[in-house]
C-alpha cells in the first residue's frame, strides 16, 4: 500500500537518454509548506526571506565537454542543475529571493562599461545581472524561479561555444554582489531591523580565478575573491558557499580557499555530471541552517490520533460471523500501516516535496475499556518509529501470554515502555492492543468502546502538554498561535458505551479553544443510518459544524481520508522544521550527531565510499577513470592534460543520485573530498537544528 503515499514531486532535470539525471528527493529539499502552484507571500512567514545570490561562472572553459555519454558541456550540464533547484515549487523558489549574476573578466579595467569583444549575453565590466532580488520599483520579486530559469533558458553558451576568450575575475563578481547588497539594503531600510534579513551567496565555478583582464590565472595577489569573500563574511555575516565543478585540482585548491575565506569552511568538488544534483542539494540544505532566523511563531502543527482500541479491530466480520483476522487483514492492521508503515506511510506524505513528518508533530492514543484510554506517543517530531513500535502486535506478544498474535484468543499482551533499551526512545512511547479473550476458535473480545473516555484523555493531554511547552526553554515551544487537530479513527457505534452528551461535551469544549476533530469510520456499516448519524455529530461537534465526517472500508480508503485531512492542516509557509532525514527516528533530546571517521556511509558495504559495491572505487566497475590534469582560463585559450590527475568514471552502469550515499560513478577519491565536504555542510546544518 505504500505506493498510495508516493506524491512523486522529486525535481528531475534530465539530459538526452539516461547520462544525466539530477533527483534532489524530498529529503534532500528542506522543509517548505504550501502547495506547488502556492507563493508564500512574506507577509505569510514568521521570519523574513533571506535573500540569495546565485554567481555562475561564464568563462569560455564552461563550453568543454563534461557529460561524455551524452557530448553535454560543463555550461549545459550547470544549467540543468541550477534550473533543477530554482525551480517553481522548489524551496529556493518558495522561501527566498533568489538573483542570478554571471561572471567572466573586465577587459578594460580603467574605462567603466567596457565589454568583451564578440561577447553578445550582456556582460559589461566582466559581469551582469540576469535577475535581481527586487524590481525597479524597490519591491521584492517573490517565488522568482522561474525567472531564474527563463533568464538560462535565453541565455547562450560563453561566446557561442568557443573554448577561449572569458576568463574567471571571480573576486569582480564577488565584488559586484557587494555593491547589490548595499544598494538593496539601501533601498529596504526596514530589513536591518532585528532580526535582519540574511544574505547569502552561491558560486559555481570550473576554473581558478583569474586577475581583471582574465589573462592571468591565481595572479595578481589583490584580485583574490578570498578577500572579498571574507569583507562580506567578517563585516556582514553572508556566508558564501562554492562548488567546483569538472575535479580541476587547481580550481579545487582555489575554491577551498574561497569557501574558507566565505565562512563555508570548504567547497564541494563536483568531479563528474552526476555529482553535481547532490552538491546543488547539500548547499541547499545548507542554506536552508545557515542562517539565524527566529523560531517559527507557531512552530510546527501538532495532530493527535485517536486509534479505536475496541476488541473488533482484530476481526473480521460481525457478530456470530465474525473471527480473529490474519496479519494484515484486520483493521488494527490497516491503521498501524497507513500511519507508519516502515516503507511508505502518512509520514512520507509530502505537501511541496516535504514528507509531512517534517512539518508536524504527531501524537498517538488509544481508547478502549475504561482502563484503556492511554496516550501511546506523545506529540513528537520524526514519530514514525514510535507509531510502529507502539501499534504492531509483535512488540506486545510475549510467552507464554501470546504465541502467535494474529492466533486468535486468548492472547494476554505484554504492554512494553518504548523509552527502555530497546527500543529506547525518548519520547514516551507504549505499546498497546485490543484486548483478545475468548475460547480458542472464538473471535477476540474483551475491550469496548468508551470513545469519550479517549475524547477527554486528549483534551486534558493537550492543556497539560502545551502548559508545559510555554516554557521557551522547552524543547519544542508552543505559543498562543500554535494549531492543534485530532483525527478520531472509529470502527463502530459508541453507543452501547458512550452517550451522546458525553462525546459532545469534550468535543466542543476543544473546538472552543481552536482544536478541530475530525473522524473518520473505518471499515463501519455505510448502511447503517444510526452509525453514520453518529459519525456525523462527532464530526459537527469537533469542527463547530465545519467539516464532514469520512468514511473508509479499506486501507487505501483510510490513507486517501488521511491525506485530506493533512492537506488542509495549516502551515507557516517559510518555516523550515523538523529534519527527520539527518538521523534515526529513535531519539529527540539527544546531543547532535557527529560525522563519522571512516566511510561515507554510501550503504552498500563496499569500502571506497561510493556506491557502487565494487572495490576499486571508480564507479564503473573497471577501476579506470579520465580526467583533466589542471586547467585555467586566459585569453590565450584553456588548456587541459590528461594525465589521470581527478579521475571520473563514465560508464553506463553510473546509477542515479537518490538521496543519501554516493552512487555516482566517480574517480578515486583517496581523500574523499565530496563525502567530507557534504558532512561538513551536514554539520552547519546540524548547529540550527536544535533551535527550531
Amino acid at each position: 500500500m505504500g505506493d498510495n503515499w508516493r506524491r512523486l514531486a522529486l525535481q528531475l532535470g534530465l539530459l538526452t537518454g539516461v547520462g544525466l539525471a539530477f533527483a534532489l528527493s524530498a529529503r534532500q529539499q528542506p522543509a517548505s509548506a504550501g502547495g506547488m502552484d502556492e507563493c508564500p507571500a512574506e507577509s505569510e512567514c514568521s521570519i523574513a526571506k533571506p535573500n540569495v545570490m546565485l554567481l555562475l561562472d561564464y568563462s569560455t572553459s564552461m563550453n568543454l565537454e563534461w557529460d561524455l555519454l551524452n557530448q553535454l558541456s560543463r555550461w549545459e550540464v550547470a544549467v540543468v542543475a541550477i534550473a533543477d533547484i530554482t525551480a517553481p515549487g522548489t524551496y529556493l523558489s518558495q522561501t527566498t529571493h533568489l538573483a542570478l549574476l554571471r561572471f567572466g573578466h573586465d577587459p578594460d579595467p580603467d574605462a567603466p562599461g567596457t565589454v568583451i569583444p564578440d561577447e553578445t549575453s550582456g556582460l559589461v565590466d566582466g559581469q551582469v545581472i540576469d535577475v535581481a532580488w527586487d524590481d525597479g520599483n524597490g519591491a521584492y520579486l517573490e517565488c522568482n524561479g522561474q525567472a531564474i530559469l527563463d533568464a538560462l533558458a535565453a541565455t547562450p553558451a560563453p561566446m557561442q561555444g568557443s573554448q577561449f576568450g572569458i576568463g574567471t575575475w571571480t573576486k569582480g563578481a564577488l565584488d559586484a554582489t557587494a555593491v547589490e547588497i548595499a544598494a538593496t539594503k539601501a533601498d529596504h531600510a526596514n530589513d536591518e531591523f532585528e532580526p535582519a534579513r540574511a544574505y547569502l551567496n552561491l558560486v559555481l565555478t570550473d576554473s581558478a580565478w583569474t586577475g581583471v583582464d582574465g589573462s592571468t590565472p591565481l595572479i595578481p595577489a589583490d584580485q583574490d575573491p578570498a578577500i572579498s569573500a571574507a569583507a562580506l563574511f567578517d563585516q556582514q555575516a553572508i556566508r558564501t558557499y562554492v562548488i567546483a565543478l569538472a575535479g580541476d585540482p587547481q580550481a579545487e585548491a582555489a575554491a577551498d580557499q574561497l569557501a574558507d575565506a566565505g565562512g563555508t569552511t570548504q567547497a564541494i568538488h563536483a568531479s563528474a555530471p552526476a555529482q553535481l544534483g547532490e552538491a546543488l542539494g547539500a548547499v541547499v540544505s545548507a542554506i536552508a541552517n545557515s542562517w539565524e532566523p527566529p523560531p517559527c511563531v507557531a512552530g510546527p502543527v501538532r495532530v493527535m490520533f485517536l486509534l479505536d482500541g475496541s476488541s473488533e479491530m482484530l476481526n473480521l466480520g460481525e457478530g456470530p460471523d465474525a473471527a480473529p483476522a490474519a496479519l494484515g487483514e484486520g483493521r488494527w492492521d490497516q491503521a498501524r500501516d497507513a500511519l507508519a508503515n516502515e516503507n511508505f506511510s502518512l509520514f512520507d506524505y509530502e505537501i511541496n516535496m516535504v514528507p509531512l513528518e517534517e512539518l508536524t508533530h504527531l501524537g498517538l492514543a488509544s481508547f478502549g475499556e475504561p482502563d484503556e484510554a492511554k496516550i501511546l506517543v506523545q506529540y513528537a517530531a520524526c514519530a514514525r518509529d514510535n507509531f510502529r513500535f507502539a501499534l504492531d502486535p509483535q512488540t506486545s506478544c510475549e510467552q507464554p501470554g501470546c504465541d502467535d498474535p494474529w492466533g486468535g484468543p486468548p492472547i494476554a499482551w505484554t504492554f512494553q515502555d518504548g523509552t527502555e533499551d530497546p527500543p529506547g526512545f525518548d519520547t514516551p512511547t507504549q505499546s498497546h492492543m485490543p484486548q483478545c479473550a475468548g475460547e480458542d476458535g472464538e473471535a477476540c473480545q474483551g475491550s469496548g468502546r468508551y470513545l469519550h473516555l479517549g475524547l477527554e484523555l486528549l483534551a486534558a493531554n493537550q492543556a497539560s502538554y502545551h502548559a508545559a511547552a510555554q516554557d521557551p526553554m522547552a524543547p519544542f515551544p508552543t505559543t498562543a498561535e500554535t494549531s492543534y487537530v485530532n483525527v478520531v479513527i472509529l470502527a463502530g457505534r459508541h453507543d452501547a458505551w458512550s452517550t451522546d452528551a458525553q462525546i459532545q461535551t469534550p468535543l466542543q469544549a476543544m473546538a472552543n479553544d481552536g482544536i478541530t476533530t475530525r473522524v473518520i469510520g473505518l471499515g463501519v456499516d455505510a448502511n447503517d443510518p444510526v452509525m453514520l448519524a453518529q459519525l456525523q455529530d462527532i464530526a459537527d461537534w469537533g469542527s463547530g459544524g465545519t467539516a464532514p465526517h469520512m468514511l473508509a472500508a479499506t486501507q487505501v480508503d483510510l490513507e486517501i481520508a488521511l491525506v485530506s485531512i493533512m492537506d488542509e492542516l495549516p502551515f507557516d509557509p517559510c518555516c523550515a522544521l523538523n529534519e527527520c532525514g539527518l538521523g534515526p527516528n529513535l531519539t529527540t533530546n539527544e546531543p547532535d550527531p557527529v560525522p563519522q571517521e571512516e566511510s561515507s556511509g554510501d550503504g552498500d558495504g563496499d569500502p571506497s565510499g561510493d556506491g557502487d559495491g565494487d572495490p576499486a572505487g571508480d564507479g564503473d566497475g573497471d577501476g579506470d577513470g579520465d580526467g583533466d590534469g589542471g586547467e585555467a582560463d586566459t585569453l590565450a585559450g584553456e588548456g587541459e592534460s590528461d594525465d589521470g590527475g581527478s579521475g571520473t568514471g563514465t560508464g553506463d552502469d553510473a546509477p542515479v543520485l537518490e538521496g543519501r550515499g554516493c552512487s555516482c560513478a566517480t574517480g578515486p577519491d583517496p581523500e574523499g573530498r565530496l563525502a567530507s565536504a557534504l558532512m561538513l555542510l551536514g554539520v552547519l546544518a546540524l548547529r540550527r537544528r536544535r533551535r527550531r
